[in-house]
This record gives C-alpha cells, sequence and structure tokens, in this order.
C-alpha cells in the first residue's frame, strides 16, 4: 500500500463543510494518532532526503503542525507564515502566496529586497502539509 492511500485512512472526511459540496478533510486524527503522525513526519522527511536547504517555512496552522517536527528532525530553523489578517507575531513572514512578497505581521516589510538569498533555497510546508522547495523570493 502506498504512504498516501495509508495516510489517507487517518484522515476524516467532512461532507458539506463549510458549505454545500465541499469535502473538509480533518488531519487532526493523523497527529492524534502516534503511528499517524509518525509515518506522516517520516514520509515528509523521506521526501527530503539528499536536499540542501536552509530553513523551513510553514503557512498557519497546519504548515506549523507538520513543519516544526521536520525543521527539529532536520536540524533547520523554521518559520512561520501567518495568512493575511492572522494573529500578529515578531519576525513572522506574511504573503498572499509563497513567492512573496513577505511583509510582518502589520504590513511592513519583512526583509529588505535580495536579502532572502542567505536562506536560499528554502522549504516550504503549505497549509495541508505539502512541502515545497523554493529557490529566492521572485517579485
Amino acid at each position: 500500500m502506498s504512504v498516501v492511500k495509508e495516510l489517507e485512512q487517518y484522515v476524516v472526511s467532512i461532507p458539506d463543510f463549510p458549505k454545500p459540496g465541499i469535502i473538509f478533510r480533518d488531519v487532526t486524527s493523523i497527529l492524534q494518532d502516534p503511528d499517524g503522525l509518525k509515518l506522516s513526519i517520516h514520509e515528509l522527511m523521506h521526501l527530503l532526503e539528499n536536499t540542501e536547504f536552509d530553513v523551513i517555512a510553514g503557512t498557519e496552522s497546519r504548515g506549523f503542525l507538520f513543519g516544526m517536527p521536520l525543521a527539529y528532525n532536520k536540524r533547520k530553523g523554521f518559520v512561520p507564515i501567518r495568512k493575511k489578517g492572522g494573529a500578529p507575531c515578531i519576525a513572522v513572514a506574511v504573503a498572499d502566496n509563497p513567492a512573496g512578497p513577505y511583509t510582518d505581521a502589520i504590513g511592513a516589510p519583512l526583509v529588505d529586497n535580495g536579502s532572502w538569498d542567505n536562506i536560499d533555497p528554502t522549504v516550504y510546508i503549505d497549509d495541508d502539509g505539502q512541502a515545497y522547495l523554493y529557490w529566492g523570493n521572485p517579485k
């Protein structure tokens, strides 16, 4: 059985939430089960094998939950990315999409142009726990 199929067994599907026709996939059941949590983090770690990067960034809230253990296990820093309108926090990158531009929680530029080069490439964990590897911070 593929790892994806195995992980799907842990995910709870809630039909018609938040509105009719939408199926909400609740991943908290993966986090609640020790085997599911271990399998999910192990598979993400496997996907990052032989990949060089400096930092892991994750979007709230699921990106925080899956990104933090990856950063810890890979001995990398973690950058929490708040969604627009989220709670403010010092040194948190906020962007409408992974390519940026990034600002702090109140809209001020987070870094000067070009200063992202010192953390290039970056692993990005989105709200669904999907990992992406990005180079640079294109305009």
